[in-house]
């Protein structure tokens, strides 16, 4: 599976619509007050697709600082699930709330590049 990170920016220029809000004939025929649409801020939007949830193991990728084709490596750290679970099997059973964790199926995962090391994403159970 490869996957691709591509910059998209969109930019809200003057279009068709902007014309369209200018004239006087839709305040006449609908007696909407266009002024407040004509008087907003015009705004670029930087965005990055896809927005990837990383899975429990190792996927090929491609890493946003060095740019090459690359197997993520993998790091467990506790998060929220393993405490949350912890406190529930220390209500219930004082002896077991060690388990979570040990077990790394509990933790979140977190994704970096072999090269650089560069952070790629981060798996949180919660």
């Amino acid at each position: 599976m490869t996957s691709s990170f591509n910059l998209i920016k969109i930019d809200s220029s003057p279009s068709m619509s902007d014309s369209l809000l200018s004239t006087s004939s839709c305040e006449e025929h609908t007696g909407y007050d266009t002024s407040k649409l004509r008087n907003k801020k015009k705004r670029s939007i930087d965005s990055s697709f896809p927005s990837l949830k990383y899975p429990d193991f190792p996927v090929k990728t491609q890493c946003t600082s060095c740019s090459k084709l690359v197997t993520t490596q993998i790091h467990h750290k506790n998060g929220k699930f393993v405490y949350i679970l912890a406190m529930g099997l220390f209500s219930l059973t004082v002896v077991l709330f060690w388990v979570p964790f040990v077990v790394d199926s509990c933790k979140d995962v977190t994704h970096s590049c072999p090269n650089c090391g560069n952070h790629l994403g981060t798996r949180h159970r919660l």
